[in-house]
């Protein structure tokens, strides 16, 4: 530890050790009927967002609301508001969704619609 400014390195020790859970070997992520399981299993993951992003991620249960995709799925996400803010509305989370960037740019476009 340097004691002037109080910076530190991390120690292995420190990092809580995950366990990964196994998928049942008839759980195909292409089977409808278990959609369900696939979504709780996605909603379990910790995704590398922050802050806002991070409720809205869990709320929505990791899936963006106008394609019905994954959020994590290396794409851009964007926070957006169901009702502007220039037309009254506020940054509380009920008013704010989470959405990959290209589907924000369709909404914006009039081209997509909020299915949730």
């Amino acid at each position: 530890m340097d004691k002037s400014t109080g910076g530190f390195l991390w120690k292995h020790a420190w990092t809580k050790i995950q366990r990964h859970w196994l998928v049942p070997k008839n759980a195909s992520p292409d089977n409808p009927e278990l959609r369900d399981y696939w979504r709780n299993r996605q909603a379990r993951k910790q995704p590398f967002i922050y802050g806002v992003k991070v409720n809205l991620y869990k709320r929505q249960k990791g899936y963006c609301p106008l394609c019905d995709q994954e959020l994590d799925n290396g794409e851009q996400l964007h926070v957006h508001h169901i009702q502007p803010k220039a037309e009254g509305g506020d940054n509380k989370l009920a008013n704010l969704r989470l959405l990959h960037a290209n589907c924000h740019r369709q909404l914006h476009s009039k081209k997509g619609k909020m299915l949730k």
